[in-house]
């Protein structure tokens, strides 16, 4: 009984540890706008990719998160917020695949702890909250990650 109340807590922890990096990286965005030439940058590709008719991609880059972007310009109709949004929700996901490859490796108060701080650091939660490509690529290596460990 007392491991189904620890799965319980592990599990609520584990919302609120999400849901509290969701809500920094959204407040975070609202007041920090595009500071280099990269965030500008992938702004102009999205839009580029969206106006080619997804024909026209960056060759340099992972034309996977330009592809997305583009994709909610349909809906969206802003460049700028799409982007952003796209990097928020890997980012936010990044959270959690970084607690399941700990929590593999380690156990689960380490996985806890890793995401804590990760949900509590200044310069993953300002780079996951801009339009940058590096949440989606970190997204993508934990995951792989993830599969190597369960040798899928």
């Amino acid at each position: 009984m007392n491991y189904k109340i620890s799965i319980k807590k592990e599990h609520r922890v584990l919302f609120l540890l999400i849901l509290a990096a969701l809500i920094s990286r959204i407040y975070i965005s609202t007041i920090f706008y595009c500071q280099s030439s990269d965030e500008f940058g992938n702004i102009a590709i999205t839009r580029q990719c969206f106006e080619s008719g997804f024909r026209r991609y960056c060759d340099l880059f992972m034309w996977f998160y330009y592809f997305i972007s583009a994709a909610l310009l349909y809906v969206i109709k802003d460049a700028f917020f799409a982007t952003k949004l796209v990097t928020i929700f890997f980012g936010t996901a990044s959270v959690y695949i970084i607690y399941a490859v700990a929590k593999k490796l380690f156990d689960k108060k380490v996985a806890i702890l890793s995401i804590f701080l990760l949900t509590i650091n200044p310069e993953f939660t300002i780079i996951s909250s801009t339009p940058l490509r590096e949440p989606v690529y970190t997204f993508f290596i934990f995951l792989s990650i993830l599969c190597a460990i369960n040798n899928r």
